[in-house]
């Protein structure tokens, strides 16, 4: 098997797109490219432009804390950048300093494709990026280094049936629902989190002869149907701009035309998810939209809560 700091490796070097003095391809002016390392260089002989990538275990198989039914994860890399400053004049000093600053923005931008949570790219919940500054320069030829020291966490269950919520998708099902202004085709809400549906009927106490369950204990009977569902999104201009049903500001708003005139139009979502089976769970939900919350902090993201009253028991389906 593969080790998982060579895959690492493989995935920072294809991905390299740094040119002239940082180029991974030898150049008529320039013979020392950058080069991609799964190992601590050989002290003393060391490559003078170079990206080590150090790993412990495989993915998903270093911390781990283990619960009856979920397990915690911890995933650790430790990448390290070498610059070797050929000459101490102040000009050539700075370029190395831009040089390797550079370096470590292209490195961040390739974990970001690999590994970054907010384009759920991966399984991972969290990731923290820690640099630190290692420089050696007590030498003719001093080193720039610069490490960054990653740290995936995640969330799973102890088998792969469980579904996460990390990756959920929220739809506006334009073919189901009806309104005023209807937008052209579906559409899917950026950041959404913490979708939230409960729905049932209601059940109504009656007393009868029978003293089976005990006297004066009543037997249950089926009453109407109700429920709410909720979903928080980050305020997004693409998520609120328009006059479309399917943007926030408008989803609560009465509508104009017949059949519908002065009641709230009829919204359907679709909620997705996916477990690491590769199952796809969607809940259609059928609902009015009864509230629209704005929610601001100074130490947050604005973000509006979406309340819809269910009109209908929910579907759910499974792909």
């Amino acid at each position: 098997m593969t080790s998982q700091a060579t895959v690492i490796r493989d995935i920072i070097e294809s991905n390299w797109s740094l040119t002239g003095r940082l180029s991974k391809v030898p150049l008529d002016n320039m013979k020392e490219i950058v080069r991609f390392f799964d190992r601590e260089q050989v002290l003393g002989n060391e490559w003078p432009k170079a990206v080590v990538v150090k790993k412990i275990n495989d993915t998903e198989e270093e911390d781990r804390t283990v619960f009856p039914n979920y397990i915690e994860l911890t995933d650790k890399y430790e990448i390290t950048l070498f610059y070797r400053v050929v000459d101490v004049q102040e000009i050539s000093y700075s370029e190395a300093l831009s040089d390797i600053q550079d370096m470590a923005t292209e490195l961040q931008r390739i974990l970001d494709l690999t590994f970054d949570p907010a384009t759920m790219t991966g399984p991972w919940f969290t990731a923290n990026y820690f640099w630190l500054a290692r420089d050696h320069v007590d030498s003719a030829q001093p080193e720039l280094r610069r490490t960054v020291q990653l740290t995936l966490f995640q969330v799973t269950g102890t088998t792969d049936q469980v579904y996460s919520g990390l990756d959920g998708i929220l739809i506006f099902d334009v073919s189901e629902s009806a309104g005023d202004n209807l937008p052209g085709a579906d559409y899917q809400y950026a950041a959404v989190t913490g979708v939230t549906s409960q729905e049932g009927f209601e059940q109504i106490p009656y007393l009868t002869k029978d003293l089976t369950l005990g006297r004066g204990v009543a037997q249950l009977g089926r009453g109407v149907f109700s429920g709410t569902f909720e979903a928080l999104t980050f305020a997004s201009q693409d998520n609120l701009e328009g006059t479309t049903l399917d943007r926030i500001p408008q989803m609560y708003l009465p509508q104009n035309s017949s059949p519908l005139i002065g009641e709230q139009g009829d919204v359907v979502f679709l909620y997705s998810t996916t477990n690491p089976s590769g199952s796809v769970i969607t809940q259609k939900s059928f609902m009015k939209i009864s509230n629209i919350k704005l929610i601001t902090s100074d130490q947050a993201l604005m973000q509006y809560k979406i309340t819809g009253q269910l009109s209908k028991p929910s579907e759910t389906t499974f792909a």
